[in-house]
């Protein structure tokens, strides 16, 4: 090659590599991959959140037939394949994670699928990337929950109203997919305005009423109404009788209604406002399209039809459980509903500008989570699993130990109110049931009510059944035991848990028989006498071991 034809061939190279336009769909395809690929990771990376925990639990009893509870337990179904696959609940639920994400892809396809109608296929592609690039999706989008799931089906049900034809096999695949929807969870019934928005729009795209999209929306509502009825009967089956069943059902409709909806202030406010900071782009978008939706020159059906997404919105003013991993569910329409905002920004400023907007907010976000502390999870567990050989009946926070028979209740905020609002003693009444010889202390408030240091969390006589029964073993995990004192005189002592106990220390002397360390005796439920002649510990089990590897005092979740 001459001298001189190196320039032509250097110009010609880089001609080549010339970047795209700022307006080619490159630039939202190539935010979506990398978004896509950081998701991935964090299925495998991310800590547990408490709650996904209680969901493969769900999954766990349903395997085991003990799920006795017929609403939003569906998805148990569909996971309960997967029990004793793997020896840790992380484990178990990082599978099913794998699923989420197959239902976050197919969110975003629909996303993209409805955007299209309204805006061209290239800023379409803004739809699902402003959704998934949302802080709180990146964190829980992918979580081993129920949102992931129905924010899918309701999002391709959405897809389906807002095709072209509505023919009789999409009339049915849309009452299906609502139908599985609504018995997912009953908060797709959050989704409504969008569902009526695009109903309006589907009449209105003449000039006047058309009575066959009339006709064919009523059936659809009415498929959405049968698909309920048959998934309902079809998964009550599997769960208990259908007597028990109904009963059940009206009252978690009861208990669900006075907790789920309010009237004032937020409880969750703080995390509307990090919702909205960790997805500043989308937050500036809806804000703006209203006001840009009413000076939008698109017809009256459209305009009804964006409305629809962008009202959902409106729910956290008077939706309670509106926690960080809501947004993953109340982000996808919402996105939709932005189109105005995101249709004048990309005239301004380019596909490639905001896709860059988008994405490092997202990256940074999911680059930034803590990847370390799933292992801390992972060895709690096998504690555990060292200490009890054998599933055994335990309290803890959040169904920690997926398929062992919890003996409380699930702690959140709603389950101790309801608790407390009864006024019984439960955790008592367990113990005086059952044989429970496990406390896992895997939450701030329950360690802190175990060793004294906190009131109020449980009532009175809960509170003293659980301070006087069971002791420290192995951070976090406390055993029916009793600590003495050196030189105790003979004392009445209540022993909830019955079984064999092994001596600490000591000796000790109980119901008159005395015993030296190491020694192992029976004690049956009830009061009995015990004197301690030395610093001394009574210890649920036949010597129990301690686990080799145990585990420091600190953070088990990572914070919303």
């Amino acid at each position: 090659m001459t001298a001189s034809a190196l320039p032509r061939a250097f110009a010609a190279t880089t001609h080549r590599l010339k970047l795209p336009a700022r307006d080619a769909a490159f630039w939202p395809l190539a935010a979506l991959v990398l978004l896509g690929i950081m998701q991935f990771s964090l299925v495998f990376t991310r800590a547990i959140n408490w709650d996904e925990f209680s969901y493969w639990r769900e999954a766990a009893w349903f395997a085991d037939g003990r799920l006795d509870r017929p609403l939003q337990t569906i998805h148990a179904r569909a996971f309960a394949w997967l029990a004793g696959h793997f020896d840790t609940s992380v484990d178990h639920i990082v599978a099913a994670r794998v699923f989420m994400f197959g239902c976050l892809c197919i969110s975003a396809a629909s996303l993209f699928s409805i955007a299209r109608r309204f805006v061209l296929p290239a800023t379409a592609l803004l739809v699902p990337l402003a959704y998934i690039s949302a802080g709180f999706v990146i964190q829980h989008g992918t979580a081993f929950r129920t949102d992931a799931i129905a924010t899918a089906l309701l999002t391709t049900a959405l897809a389906i109203l807002a095709s072209d034809r509505l023919s009789l096999l999409r009339i049915a695949m849309f009452g299906v997919l609502l139908g599985l929807a609504g018995m997912v969870t009953i908060k797709s019934v959050l989704y409504l305005p969008a569902f009526v928005g695009l109903a309006y729009w589907r009449t209105r795209r003449c000039s006047d009423w058309q009575r066959e999209q009339i006709i064919r929306l009523v059936a659809c509502a009415g498929a959405a109404a049968l698909a309920f009825v048959a998934f309902y009967l079809s998964h009550a089956q599997g769960v208990s009788a259908l007597a028990s069943i109904q009963t059940k059902a009206g009252t978690q409709l009861g208990n669900a209604g006075g907790y789920a909806f309010f009237l004032g202030v937020p409880l969750y406010w703080p995390f509307f406002v990090k919702a909205m900071l960790t997805a500043p782009v989308l937050a500036l978008c809806l804000a703006a399209a209203p006001f840009l939706l009413t000076r939008a020159g698109m017809p009256l059906g459209k305009k009804a039809a964006l409305a629809g997404f962008w009202l959902p919105l409106t729910t956290v003013a008077f939706y309670t459980n509106t926690l960080a991993y809501y947004y993953a569910f109340l982000f996808a329409p919402l996105a939709v509903g932005a189109i105005p905002a995101l249709e004048w920004a990309r005239k301004n400023y380019g596909l490639g500008m905001l896709s860059l907007a988008f994405a490092v907010p997202g990256l940074t976000i999911g680059m930034l989570d803590d990847r370390s502390m799933i292992d801390r999870q992972r060895q709690l567990e096998r504690n555990v699993h060292e200490v009890f050989a054998e599933p055994v009946p335990y309290f803890d926070h959040n169904f920690m130990l997926g398929s062992w028979p919890k003996a409380n209740g699930f702690m959140t905020l709603w389950g101790l109110t309801a608790y407390r609002n009864a006024g019984e003693p439960l955790y008592r009444e367990a113990m005086e049931n059952q044989t429970v010889p496990l406390l896992l202390a895997n939450y701030p408030e329950l360690e802190a009510l175990v060793k004294g240091e906190q009131e109020g969390l449980l009532l009175p006589a809960d509170t003293a059944a659980l301070r006087d029964n069971y002791i420290a073993f192995s951070w976090p995990i406390w055993v029916a035991g009793k600590a003495f004192p050196a030189s105790s005189g003979p004392i009445h002592e209540e022993f909830l848990v019955p079984g064999p106990y092994t001596v600490e220390g000591g000796p000790v002397i109980v119901d008159g028989k005395r015993l030296s360390k190491s020694e192992v005796v029976h004690i049956e439920r009830g009061m009995h006498v015990v004197e301690a002649q030395g610093p001394a510990r009574l210890v649920w089990g036949d010597h129990l071991p301690r686990p080799a590897q145990p585990l420091q005092p600190g953070p088990l979740y990572v914070g919303f």
